[in-house]
């Protein structure tokens, strides 16, 4: 069951994954919009700036989404669900899940974006290369989008592909370090390192701006701006680099070894037989699998395989499964409880989402 982000609004579709806009784009739109708006005021009026530099924001918006959608479709194409799309005051976000992640998936899935970014800025960047101009030759308002659209498409591209979490550059680098090194999570480790160097960087950068300006007032939403990239970058690298960790050592665990033990019965017994259950809920065998009655039930007629509710596959793992198996599931379906049955089919006990807590 996929998570709705808080504060966001739903505004799409795309190859089955639903488009959120949250509302920290606002913030985005209210910085953006004032600082095109004083580029405009010297050739158009004011009522004309503002209305152009809202254009212009929202083109960066759709730049953004484009480019995530990039990520969507190759991460269809190789066989990754796709729980949701996120456009923020950040940029954009892809949450994607698979069970059977490699280095080559990693890699294409985090390239996807920044192709695309790169393909709608190609051809301003010709004009550019041409002597055209990145607008590539019109004039007034229709030749400044042009030329916006080049270059917010070049620029998200370009920082996009930095080579630090939780960037897509980032995600590149992991892959071919993972490819490398045979351990994921030592690439992510690197690539988070990286991600926090590449934060301070943007720190510093702001800092350098208001010093270096004649006035530094002017310079203040962009160093909020920069303010704020470089204090999610950082915290977002850390994050990834902590649930890397994480994972690595849930995948060490065992789940056989933090079992909850349930009575097992055969649904050919009565109901009644439920009154001698020492558990709450009792596994019931089935012709149609294994199912699950609630012991209150004891008084109702009928054999406990009529009454027995079968679990779906998702909530049988095999006594081979890790902890992080059980991760895996509870990120996808969030069911209050999983069972856990030996090779031959018979039942060791159940687990849940404690069974991840440290212990």
């Amino acid at each position: 069951m996929a998570v709705v982000p808080p504060h966001a609004l739903r505004v799409a579709r795309f190859l089955g994954a639903p488009i959120y806009v949250t509302w920290s784009w606002l913030l985005f739109v209210a910085v953006i919009v004032p600082l095109y708006t004083q580029r405009l005021d010297d050739w158009l009026n004011p009522a004309a700036a503002v209305g152009t530099a809202a254009a212009l924001a929202l083109m960066w918006g759709l730049s953004v989404l484009l480019h995530e959608l990039g990520h969507v479709a190759a991460a269809r194409l190789t066989g990754c669900e796709v729980e949701r799309v996120e456009v923020g005051f950040l940029g954009g976000a892809t949450s994607i899940r698979s069970a059977d992640d490699s280095p080559e998936r990693e890699l294409v899935v985090a390239a996807a974006g920044p192709a695309v970014s790169i393909a709608l800025g190609v051809p301003g960047g010709i004009g550019i290369l041409t002597g055209s101009g990145a607008n590539l030759g019109l004039s007034g308002v229709a030749g400044m989008f042009v030329s916006a659209v080049t270059l917010a498409n070049l620029a998200i591209a370009a920082f996009n592909l930095l080579p630090g979490l939780p960037l897509d550059g980032g995600r590149v680098a992991v892959g071919v370090l993972w490819r490398l090194t045979g351990d994921r999570a030592r690439a992510v480790g690197i690539a988070s390192y990286v991600g926090q160097g590449i934060a301070a960087a943007l720190a510093g950068w702001a800092v350098w701006r208001v010093l270096g300006a004649p006035d530094p007032v002017h310079e203040i939403p962009w160093v909020l701006i920069l303010a704020v990239m470089s204090a999610s970058l950082w915290s977002m690298a850390a994050r990834s680099r902590d649930e890397s960790r994480r994972e690595r050592a849930l995948a060490a665990i065992p789940l056989v070894g933090r079992l909850t033990a349930i009575d097992v019965l055969d649904g050919a017994l009565p109901a009644s037989a439920l009154a001698a259950a020492r558990t709450p809920l009792v596994l019931v065998r089935t012709a149609d699998g294994l199912g699950y009655v609630d012991r209150s039930a004891a008084d109702d007629a009928g054999t406990l395989g009529a009454l027995a509710t079968v679990l779906p596959p998702h909530r049988i793992l095999a006594e081979t499964a890790s902890a992080l198996d059980l991760l895996a599931v509870v990120r996808e379906h969030d069911d209050p409880w999983y069972a856990v049955v030996a090779a031959d089919g018979t039942p060791l006990g159940i687990t849940g989402e404690a069974a991840l807590r440290d212990r």
